[in-house]
């Protein structure tokens, strides 16, 4: 996003095909040009155009389809506010979601890590790494539902001019009745609260049974009975009467819960990443069809996006399925 750029240069870039007059801000990531396999970034200077090579770490760019299937994403959320919400409201929620996201990568890669050093150390002190980055998580996600409730409230108060709730969590007790008549929200997205509403709740009582049982855990000098360590991967333990709230997720089958009870960190960090990105879909799905349909910036080119540790987030689906290593 420059700022004070001559708007009408910027219709010299390869992926603009629209500069909006609306108050729209214009992203002007890294560009993946397929006539030379360049990533360029193009930066208006002295009301003309040059390009410098940019190639993409953390960050999102514009090309026809991913450039790199093993480290980049399609988020179709990312890609419709940037083409077509692109206020800076809606931006600035969006580069912080983007950092969360990051984060839920950056997890799973520590888990991995804590995983080797146990493996090489039997050290079962590093279950405590374990549990802060597992309190972290929780954090990370409940920061994406207040993100997403900032980016929703944003969009609809300069729709409909309605004020909305702060909290993701204050607007999915309301009833579909109020959702319509208070905040006069059309039917789509008046669904994605209430088909929001079934794993949120349940994503809030495993989060707070976790937090409860860890302090307890210090409270009590219940030691290492939150986290255990195994060759395979970290655990919780079903058995656990503080954490009976968990298994509301119905995760973990029979043939992959071992027979002391214990059930796989991987897999709740891997499902909870997996239902998250759903709701982005779900929430792009009801924006599209709710929202005054401003022109796309880019009509041919989509929004990608790179950053450290996606890689996890392209092999959720595998983690859940095998839940151990």
């Amino acid at each position: 996003m420059i700022k004070h750029a001559n708007k009408e240069i910027l219709t010299k870039i390869p992926f603009i095909d629209h500069v909006p007059h609306d108050g729209r801000a214009v992203l002007l990531p890294p560009y993946f040009d397929e006539t030379d396999s360049i990533f360029k970034m193009y930066v208006p200077h002295n009301d003309k155009l040059m390009w410098v090579r940019a190639k993409p770490y953390l960050a999102w760019y514009y090309a026809n389809s991913l450039v790199d299937k093993s480290n980049d994403i399609y988020i179709p959320l990312f890609d419709n506010i940037a083409r077509r919400f692109s206020f800076r409201s809606t931006i600035k929620s969006l580069w912080r979601i983007i950092l969360d996201v990051r984060n839920c990568g950056s997890i799973i890669e520590k888990y991995f890590i804590f995983l080797e050093k146990y493996k090489e150390t039997k050290n079962i002190e590093i279950s405590f790494l374990m549990e802060t980055d597992l309190e972290y998580f929780f954090i990370n996600i409940q920061s994406i539902y207040d993100l997403l409730q900032k980016t929703i409230r944003d969009l609809w108060k300069k729709e409909a001019g309605a004020h909305m709730c702060l909290s993701f969590a204050d607007m999915i007790k309301k009833d579909p009745r109020t959702l319509k008549t208070k905040y006069n929200l059309p039917e789509p997205i008046v669904n994605y609260y209430i088909n929001s509403r079934i794993f949120f709740n349940n994503f809030r009582d495993v989060r707070d049974s976790i937090f409860r049982t860890i302090r307890r855990s210090g409270a009590q000098g219940r030691g290492f009975q939150v986290i255990f360590c195994t060759d395979e991967g970290f655990a919780l333990s079903k058995k656990d009467p503080f954490l009976q709230n968990i298994l509301k997720l119905n995760i973990w089958p029979e043939e992959k819960t071992k027979e002391n009870g214990l059930i796989s960190i991987l897999a709740l960090l891997a499902y909870i990443t997996k239902e998250i990105l759903r709701n982005f879909d779900m929430l792009s799905d009801a924006l599209t069809q709710s929202i005054t349909h401003y022109p796309s910036i880019s009509k041919k080119q989509k929004l990608f996006y790179r950053g450290p540790f996606t890689n996890h987030l392209l092999n959720i689906d595998e983690y859940l399925k095998k839940q151990w290593i």
